[in-house]
């Protein structure tokens, strides 16, 4: 993805966007005439001090106030039944000694907000939010998307604050397929209609891209760059039984406040040098790589399960911040000498622009 591939890497681009193909579920009408964007309400109210979790993102720290503005999360509307947390609690945490191999979820030790969260997202502002594909299928579908998830911007806690916003329409590459990890990259357009909650003035910004095609450097291997999201805080083999445990057995838990950890950039060619990931590594991928605290510790800052479609950002001198990354796929987490994988904000940016052209409700692909 060098500054001279610019002109071919268009036209691939140009060519990818072709014509629209709606999705069974595209109904309605599209957002009303005159929207309020959620950076311009700039209401103020106080905020509840809520303490966060206090567990690190796998080797990170909590995020201090307005430090990930564009932040969003993506969570399930539906909750879980009394009867679903019951009978989750009397299962083994060994699939196989549970009738059909079920695997136990621990809704019981996980708390509402830690069951209904699901993805995390960055903010493009006017509306527009980039999240990674897999996240906006449920059971193998996208078509129910739109009323089976909503969004929640302008907080960096999952407790308060903030604002929480149906999904109006989603724009899916149309490369991307389900359970694989080629263009998992998608677009959601949020609408003002049915919003709960209020955001305080500065508490929502949108993100820059950084983009290779509109001239930007490409970034070299081991620069600095930070990773943030909600997702699961232990370490995880990649060969794990059940997610829900960490290495150690311990039970895996979301926090509430929202966390952020420093990784550096691994190119897709060096990344490929990693056993692990000689096959699977395709153009449209990047990975970042944590360090471990200590000589003698086995695990690294990483992003884990519920990371998902998160922001993978770079932060420049100038105090410019871009989205470099969402995060995409792995083997384990928070493993040494194992890197993450994150779509590649720069491969895909011409497709983030154009796909957001003349979208009307509904779920397309593009």
């Amino acid at each position: 993805m060098l500054k001279a591939k610019s002109i071919a890497m268009f036209s691939l681009y140009f060519m990818l966007t072709g014509a629209m193909q709606p999705d069974s579920s595209q109904s309605e009408s599209g957002l009303e005439e005159t929207v309020a964007f959620p950076e311009d309400e700039g209401d103020e109210y106080p905020v509840k001090p809520t303490p966060g979790d206090g567990t690190p993102i796998i080797r990170g720290s909590q995020a201090p106030p307005g430090h990930a503005p564009w932040q969003v999360q993506i969570y399930s509307t539906q909750s879980y039944t009394e009867a679903e947390i019951a009978h989750d609690a009397g299962l083994s945490s060994i699939a196989s000694q549970n009738p059909g191999g079920e695997r136990k979820k621990f809704l019981q030790e996980r708390g509402e907000y830690g069951r209904m969260h699901r993805c995390g997202g960055a903010y493009l502002g006017e509306l527009w939010i980039i999240t990674a594909a897999h996240c906006v299928y449920v059971d193998g579908s996208a078509k129910n998307v739109r009323a089976l998830r909503r969004v929640r911007l302008g907080t960096q806690n999952l407790t308060n604050g903030g604002a929480t916003y149906p999904i109006d329409a989603v724009v899916i590459h149309r490369n991307y397929a389900t359970g694989k990890h080629k263009a998992d990259v998608a677009l959601l357009r949020i609408s003002t209609r049915g919003k709960v909650g209020s955001i305080v003035s500065g508490r929502l910004k949108s993100i820059r891209l950084h983009s290779v095609p509109s001239g930007h450097l490409p970034i070299a291997d081991g620069n600095l760059l930070e990773v943030s999201g909600w997702g699961l805080t232990g370490p995880q083999n990649a060969d794990a039984e059940n997610i829900r445990l960490d290495k150690d057995g311990k039970v895996q838990r979301s926090p509430a406040q929202l966390l952020y950890v420093p990784v550096k950039h691994v190119s897709r060619r060096s990344c490929k040098k990693y056993p692990t990931f000689k096959k699977g590594l395709t153009k449209g991928m990047v990975c970042a790589l944590g360090w471990a605290k200590s000589r003698a510790d086995d695990v690294i800052g990483d992003s884990c399960v519920g990371d998902s479609g998160g922001p993978l950002v770079r932060r420049e001198r100038n105090g410019i911040v871009r989205l470099v990354g969402l995060v995409s796929w792995g083997k384990g987490c928070g493993i040494a000498n194992m890197p993450g994988v994150y779509t590649d904000i720069s491969y895909y940016s011409i497709w983030i622009e154009t796909a957001k052209q003349n979208v009307e409700s509904g779920v397309w692909k593009r």
